[in-house]
Order: structure tokens, then C-alpha cells, then sequence
């Protein structure tokens, strides 16, 4: 069924609720098709978009794998901005304070 027709016999289409669901489902055909706006000719092909998308998360993948492998260093007694109880540790991690357990 053509979007065309669907609009000329839209009253007499939807009589029921599986009536309802068809015509999603066919709305959803034409969106993954393309069919529903017009498609711009300067857009990339989705096998391109895809390919960055890929590449992307890779990035992100390693900067996480180097953020973890990264050994900590102790702060030294002079970079401690405060005392701390003798049952806590320091290190150059954003939280600043690790639990002495």
C-alpha cells in the first residue's frame, strides 16, 4: 500500500484496533525504507555513518583501556592539602581520599 492511497481511504482503513497496528507497522516499513520525507542527495551513506560510528566507540575503548591501566602515584606528605586521620590513604585520584581498610 502506497502512502498515497493510505491517505485517500484513511477513514475507511482504520475500523479496528489490529487496523491501528497494521498501520504502524507500515508507517515504520516506510521510515526504515526512507520513503517517508524526501532524501537528501548531499547525506552520507548509512554503510559511512556506520564505519564512524565504529570508530568512535574504538576511540573511546582505548581511552578507557589507558585510563585503567594507569598506575596511581601516593601523594607525598607535602601535596596533602589537609591532615587526615592515620587510618586513611591518599592518592592523585579525583577522590582524593581512600578508606584504610
Amino acid at each position: 500500500m502506497s502512502l498515497e492511497m493510505l491517505l485517500a481511504q484513511f477513514d475507511g482503513l482504520l475500523q479496528t484496533p489490529a487496523d491501528v497496528e497494521k498501520l504502524n507497522g507500515a508507517i515504520l516499513q516506510w521510515a526504515v525504507e526512507g520513503r517517508l520525507v524526501p532524501q537528501c542527495a548531499n547525506d552520507d551513506p548509512a554503510s559511512w555513518l556506520l564505519k564512524q560510528i565504529v570508530s568512535a566507540k574504538d576511540e573511546l575503548e582505548d581511552v578507557r583501556k589507558s585510563k585503567r591501566n594507569q598506575q596511581v602515584k601516593p601523594i607525598s606528605k607535602d601535596e596533602v592539602p589537609y591532615i587526615l586521620p592515620p587510618t586513611c590513604l591518599t592518592d592523585k585520584t579525583q577522590n582524593g581520599v581512600l578508606s584504610k581498610t
